[in-house]
């Protein structure tokens, strides 16, 4: 995995990344290496700390997978996505609270792994590492449907 990002000037950062390896994999049949690459640039564009901008593409190449719901093998498969994160905080890095919007994205040579879908999240900071939690996701192709979780995240 690489990873370079450069700040242009307070509120603009740009960035790409590259990973590439292999995983070994078996059908109902046999073993196989699947040889896997993955890179794409990103951008991050800071509003005055109360808004935040995330937003990345992703070129996928895969030499070899296996669909286990549709016992198929693909080769060489190509896929391509990415995501759109707008993050508020009413007081920047200070704040309690913050919302969040996400859109995702993913259009596959393996239509079982087309994909998009939006979510809205909240938190509430209770402690510096422990927060409550709630979303709503819909995913808009497929089979349509949304789902809500509530929880906490922590961290020690």
């Amino acid at each position: 995995m690489f990873r370079l990002s450069q700040t242009i000037g307070k509120k603009i950062a740009v960035g790409g990344f590259l990973y590439t390896g292999k995983e070994g994999l078996s059908d109902t049949l046999n073993a196989f290496n699947n040889k896997i690459l993955m890179y794409g640039p990103d951008i991050k564009i800071n509003f005055n700390d109360k808004f935040v901008l995330n937003a990345q593409y992703v070129y996928r190449t895969d030499s070899h997978v296996f669909d286990t719901d549709a016992e198929l093998n693909y080769m060489d498969v190509k896929t391509q996505g990415g995501f759109a994160e707008l993050i508020y905080s009413p007081k920047g890095d200070m704040s309690k609270w913050y919302l969040t919007g996400l859109f995702n994205w993913v259009d596959s040579d393996a239509d079982a792994l087309d994909y998009t879908a939006g979510t809205f999240h909240a938190g509430y900071l209770l402690r510096r590492n422990l927060r409550i939690v709630g979303e709503y996701t819909y995913r808009f192709t497929g089979t349509k449907y949304g789902s809500l979780n509530f929880g906490f995240v922590s961290a020690f």
